[in-house]
Formats: structure tokens, sequence, C-alpha cells
């Protein structure tokens, strides 16, 4: 088995020495997953994949690897982890992703960039022309979801789409029960930021801030740049696909209010605390109405999920539906990455 890579400005396979191993095990007739994004999450993701699922395909800024009998993904990971990148040539330029992900050619294509919502629309635009050529995507990022929400759900697309992780580990259940929630959901409630609960969390307890933020780092609710979880921007983009989706209010996530974490009284947090409450970051949907605020909690409500878990409640009239997830940090999300793939393999909805 020999591993290839796209350098630049080249469509022709190249060998990468040291790039080969232990692919034939997940030979023959599994499923084929091309991974693009190698941060944590996509390294994650690489690491948790076994033998149900053939990895052929894994790209990053600088360089697509692949192999069509699977690659040796030990080696990437490592290539990643020493080098920062697949092509040692910093200055290169990339073969263009589409046409990567065409030669690869894999069962689905798993999206593990970062998440950056000022090209939402673009993400959107390159997602539909994949599914509507017949890929399967399964999405970590929520680029795409935000910049085209209704159209990447619609049925036709629907059956080919994974989102579990983008919702952290809730998207799943969001798609199996969407119809009865479109027809009959009158309001829902989520609270869909680890992050800023694990902070919270630290500063109830009598750490301060930088100490609070260090250590939901450590222990992997957060990303070395933790803004887009203090300045709302993570939990809008979520309450706004969410809204769409399921109400098809066809809002942005830059049209949410968003609540700064440093702007709350850290002493009203800890006060609360003393009083059996706790604060989480939440998010209101109705059909006219959005909002996204810090609100107090009671300990045995269902919105005081611990910094493992997000919940994503919906009301039904008297009825309610919970989902909650546990798609948290690198590997939560590859796990919940898996579950998708894992669905989409079994027929999906």
């Amino acid at each position: 088995m020999t591993t290839h890579v796209l350098p630049p400005q080249c469509v022709v396979p190249t060998t990468v020495p040291g790039a080969s191993g232990d692919a034939f095990l997940a030979s023959g007739s599994s499923p084929t997953v091309h991974v693009i994004g190698l941060g944590k999450v996509g390294r994650a993701l690489l690491a948790c994949l076994d033998n149900e699922f053939r990895v052929v395909g894994a790209s990053d800024r600088s360089a697509t690897c692949y192999a069509r009998d699977g690659i040796d993904r030990a080696a990437v990971i490592a290539r990643k982890r020493g080098r920062g990148r697949l092509l040692d040539d910093a200055g290169a330029r990339a073969v263009p992703l589409r046409v990567a992900v065409s030669i690869v050619g894999a069962d689905f294509v798993v999206d593990c960039t970062d998440t950056d919502l000022a090209s939402a629309g673009n993400a959107a635009t390159q997602a539909l022309a994949a599914l509507d050529s017949g890929t399967s995507l399964v999405f970590a990022s929520k680029a795409a979801l935000s910049g085209a929400t209704s159209e990447l759900l619609q049925p036709s697309r629907r059956r080919r789409l994974g989102i579990n992780a983008v919702l952290g580990g809730t998207g799943r259940a969001l798609l199996d029960e969407l119809d009865l929630l479109r027809r009959r959901c009158t309001r829902a409630v989520l609270v869909p930021n680890a992050t800023t609960t694990c902070i919270i969390r630290e500063i109830e307890r009598g750490a301060s801030f930088d100490d609070a933020v260090a250590s939901a780092q450590r222990r992997g609710f957060a990303e070395a740049d933790v803004s887009a979880d203090l300045d709302g921007r993570d939990a809008a983009a979520k309450l706004a696909i969410v809204a769409n989706a399921v109400f098809g209010l066809g809002i942005s996530h830059e049209r949410v209010t968003r609540p700064s974490l440093t702007d709350l009284d850290f002493d009203l947090l800890r006060a609360r605390h003393g009083r059996g409450q706790t604060t989480r970051l939440v998010a209101r949907i109705e059909r006219d109405a959005i909002a996204l605020r810090y609100e107090a909690v009671a300990r045995g409500s269902t919105l005081a999920v611990p910094q493992t878990r997000v919940v994503y409640a919906y009301e039904l009239g008297a009825e309610r539906r919970v989902h909650v997830g546990a798609g948290i940090g690198a590997r939560g999300t590859a796990e919940a990455i898996r579950a998708d793939l894992r669905a989409l393999c079994a027929g999906g909805q």
C-alpha cells in the first residue's frame, strides 16, 4: 500500500516517504472517509476511526494525503504534530480542495476545519454543490450550516448530511425529529456552549477569570483562542442554526445580540452558587423572538447541565423533547462525528 499527497499545482499523486502502514486492516468494502482539517478534532477523528471505516484521504491547508487502500492514520497524526503541515514547503500553494475531494472520491467527506463564520457563504455554496453531486458530508465546522441552514436541510439533501458535532452531539437527534419539531415546536431553550459552563463552574468555586479560562483550555473544553466562546459568537451561531432549522426564521448569527462573559459580575455568580443556583449561557427561541443571555438557573434544572454536556430542549405544547449531547472537546466531537457516519451508513433518517 502506498500513501500519496496532492502537492502544490499538481494533480498527479506523488509518494510521501514514511506514510504507509496499517491500512490493509481496513481494506475491502468498508465505507471510505476523507477528513478535511487536521487540527485537534481532525486528529482525534483519525485516532478513533477503526476498521469500521477506511480513511482514504486527509487534508490540511498544505496538501491532501490519500491512498486507495487507506492511509496510515498514525503516520498522518505524527506528521501533523511534528511538522504542523502535511507538506513541508510553507510557501507552496495547495491544490484546490474541490480538486482533492474529487480525486480522493471518498464515500463521506468530513469537515473538521475551524469554524470561520466570515466565510459561511462560501462554505455553504461548496457544501450544496457537493451534496447535489452525490457526496455525503459530515460537519464539525458550523460555517456551511450557518450560511445556508434551510437549503442544506432540505429532505433531498438531509439524507446525505451529518450535523451531530455541530450541535455538540445533538445534531443527529435534531435531524431525526426535524419534521416533527417544525410542525409542533413552540419554543426551544438551549445551553449550547460548554466552554462558558466550564469557566463559570471554576469562577463559582473561587477561581479568577484567567485561571478559569486556563483550566477550561487544559481540560480540552476551550481552544487556545477562546474569544468565540467568551463573546458569544459560538452560541449565537448555534442559536441561529436551530432558529432557521426548526422555525424557519432566516436569521444570521450576526443579528443575535451577544452577551460577553467578561461583562458578568463574578461576585454575583459566586453568590448565586451559595444560594443553590448556578449560571448558564441560555439561548431562547420562539417563532417571533430570540434571546441569548446569561441566566440564573436552579441546580436541579434541565438547563444546569455539567460542563461535559450541552442541552437542546424543544417544547411541543405539553410535551418536551430534550436532546443532551456529549460532543465536547476534541474527543467528544470526534465521537459525535463517528455517530453520524454510522447513522448515515445505516440509512440515516
